[in-house]
């Protein structure tokens, strides 16, 4: 999967294996550092919390995002691709991918 970043606000693209690139909706707000995401986040948790407001993400799905930071870590320690597929998909092979 590629994800590409356009200008700031403008939004995020993916290209998921084999497939054509695909605009992904993202809410951007110009106010606060970085759209106030750590307030977002906080005020999304106390709801949680203290009102029983449904999770926008539980645990269980961001063990995937820690998956993928840790391949970026390793992709850099060993100075390779390291592929990761996205779930219910074949793994590209690391030979088609040259070193840098």
């Amino acid at each position: 999967m590629t994800i590409r970043v356009a200008t700031i606000g403008t939004g995020y693209f993916i290209k998921p294996h084999a497939a054509e690139e695909a605009p992904h909706s993202y809410r951007w707000e110009d106010r606060g550092h970085s759209g106030d995401s750590v307030h977002a986040l906080q005020s999304h948790v106390v709801a949680h919390l203290r009102d029983g407001a449904p999770v926008e993400n539980t645990a269980r799905e961001y063990v995937r995002n820690i998956e993928i930071e840790q391949a970026i870590y390793r992709s850099n320690a060993e100075e390779r691709w390291i592929d990761v597929a996205m779930p219910g998909t074949p793994a590209l092979s690391s030979a088609r991918h040259a070193s840098r």
